[in-house]
């Protein structure tokens, strides 16, 4: 009964991407007519599109910041936490008057609550999913998160459709209140997250963890911890100096055997075949010498041919040019 709450909790936190989403399509739409007001339109859209990116850069700010507060302050209550600032963010932005009324602080709060939005997200999408997989066991532990993956597209789907429903009105009603619209309709959403997270527990491992650090305080932050090299691994500085510390082998004077550590056979592929020749050690050469030729041969090969008086090159002859039968 616990794991199915757990389930449902994060499908229910990750179709928060119905702001994400809905923000997106908003700002395409009538975000720099409203915000951004200027001559030339596609400069307004253009930065509008500015405040977009600025949501995404602050999801992984998100993840780390409420990542490190779960571990210490536990997974429920930062899960509690995003939920009501992404409702609390899309709230505001659909009260939010625009650039006429209040002038440049109406894109600057726009931007700020922008960037609450993607931090929210960061920390929502990563915590709901560490809650299910802390609470599932092995054999259920996909299914379960595929039920919270599934909060993404429901959201997109859920966000489209509000949009195509408000665009239907004149334009006049869509730039006065129309557009505010969806951005109250996502408190829905969260009123709902809230009370099925209200029910669910801590997971069994963050349990485990706290009553371990409650035996055995640890001041370091778990971003410290996760920064810390392993107990096993070798530090840099003590990997460069390994190599000319390595001891060396000895001869036991006693049994006449060599102690220490031993070095690795060599590869017989790359040992060089040695001949013997005065005492000294030549390696063999891989292919056989050129030979300059002599005077003698030159003339040979440069000399007219004449007939063979050999009877072995009768044949040779007879295959000649100039020859009768």
């Amino acid at each position: 009964m616990q794991l199915r709450r757990v389930a449902w909790s994060s499908l229910l936190g990750t179709i928060l991407e119905y702001d994400f989403l809905l923000y997106s399509t908003m700002a395409a739409l009538v975000f720099g007519r409203l915000f951004f007001p200027s001559s030339n339109s596609a400069a307004s859209t253009l930065a509008a599109f500015g405040t977009l990116a600025a949501g995404y850069a602050a999801r992984p700010l998100g993840g780390v910041l409420f990542g490190h507060f779960g571990d210490r302050l536990g997974r429920k209550s930062m899960l509690i936490v995003t939920m009501v600032l992404m409702g609390g963010a899309s709230f505001v932005i659909g009260r939010l008057p625009g650039y006429d009324a209040i002038g440049v602080l109406a894109p600057v709060l726009l931007v700020a609550l922008r960037l609450v939005q993607g931090i929210v997200i960061g920390g929502e999408w990563g915590g709901a999913a560490l809650m299910v997989i802390e609470h599932s066991d092995a054999d259920r532990r996909g299914k379960c998160s595929g039920i919270m993956q599934f909060g993404s597209p429901i959201g997109c789907l859920l966000s489209t459709d509000v949009v195509m429903m408000v665009s239907l009105l004149p334009d006049e009603s869509l730039y006065s209140w129309g557009w505010r619209l969806p951005f109250l309709l996502s408190g829905i959403p969260v009123v709902v997250g809230l009370y099925v997270r209200m029910g669910v527990v801590e997971s069994p491992a963050f349990q485990e963890a706290a009553e371990k650090l409650d035996a055995e305080p640890d001041t370091t932050t778990p971003l410290a911890q996760l920064m810390r090299p392993r107990s096993g691994a070798q530090p840099k500085h003590e990997a460069a100096t390994s190599h000319s510390n390595r001891p060396r082998r000895t001869r036991s004077p006693a049994r006449g055997r060599v102690s220490g550590p031993r070095r690795p056979a060599p590869n017989p592929a790359h040992r060089i075949p040695i001949r013997l020749s005065d005492n000294r050690i030549h390696p063999r050469p891989r292919c056989r010498p050129h030979r300059q030729p002599d005077s003698r041969s030159l003339r040979s090969t440069t000399a007219s041919p004449t007939p063979s008086t050999n009877p072995n090159n009768y044949g040779t002859q007879r295959r000649g040019r100039g020859t009768s039968k």
